[in-house]
């Protein structure tokens, strides 16, 4: 994901743009016990670190307002086309059983298309309801799925803040107790390393959404498969059925 890439890239942000010059790493003899070097920048540091975050985290929400977006057009656009197949099938199924109708010349074989035409109606309902049973299952599953794959990211980029802030902090200290500014300049960094290591890692172990959904993929697949040959038995049955009635 870019934005995982970008929020890692801003702990050598900090490192490397927030902590401008190295002048910043030695003491200049003096009297003065004003802070000097990297302890004398620590709120313009800390500013910079915070807007650098906030940007990320900006990012990631528009990357994922995009993403679910584009998800629920899809969803549409699947559901319209469903909509429309099934109004076609309908229109021409309803067709073939007023043909079917005009041939029934006996009671006999009014009742048999009657019986069929009821056959294959519960059969096509039958169908759409295990259709749509799996479809809406699916969705569900791969709702769940995002869900927790962006609870750990959320977890991984929490914690990776944390530690900024605890960097933060510690070096605040640091130099109000006095410790040299080069010293606390390169706890500073050791620190923020650690930080942007321990979320690579954090993050490089969230398994990718594909090896999620793809299982709930098949899962609907299968499913449907079922439902289809079960409608096509009930059919097949319902025909041989009707022609031995029409027959004779």
């Amino acid at each position: 994901m870019k934005v995982l890439s970008n929020l890692i890239s801003t702990g050598i942000l900090v490192v490397s743009v927030v902590l401008p010059s190295a002048a910043y790493a030695a003491d200049t003899p003096m009297a003065s016990t004003a802070p000097k070097g990297f302890c004398a920048n620590t709120t313009q540091v800390d500013a910079k670190v915070a807007s650098g975050l906030v940007t990320q985290a900006n990012k990631l929400a528009q990357d994922r307002a995009n993403a679910d977006s584009k998800l629920a057009q899809a969803r549409v656009n699947v559901d319209a086309t469903v909509t429309s197949d099934r109004s076609k099938s309908d229109t021409i199924r309803q067709a073939n059983f007023t043909k079917l109708q005009a041939d029934a010349t006996t009671d006999a074989k009014k009742q048999a298309v009657t019986t069929f035409e009821q056959t294959i109606l519960a059969a096509v309902a039958t169908r759409r309801n295990a259709v749509d049973a799996a479809r809406n299952s699916f969705r569900t599953a791969e709702n769940q799925a995002v869900a927790s794959r962006r609870a750990q990211i959320d977890a991984a980029v929490a914690s990776f803040k944390t530690a900024i802030t605890a960097a933060e902090a510690q070096a605040q200290t640091s130099c109000n107790s006095g410790t040299a500014s080069a010293i606390v300049r390169t706890s500073f960094q050791t620190a923020i390393k650690t930080a942007r290591t321990n979320f690579h890692t954090a993050t490089s172990s969230v398994a990718k959404l594909k090896g999620a959904i793809d299982p709930l993929a098949q899962t609907r697949v299968s499913t449907i498969k079922a439902a289809d040959a079960t409608f096509k038995s009930t059919v097949q049955q319902a025909v041989t059925t009707l022609k031995s009635v029409l027959r004779k």
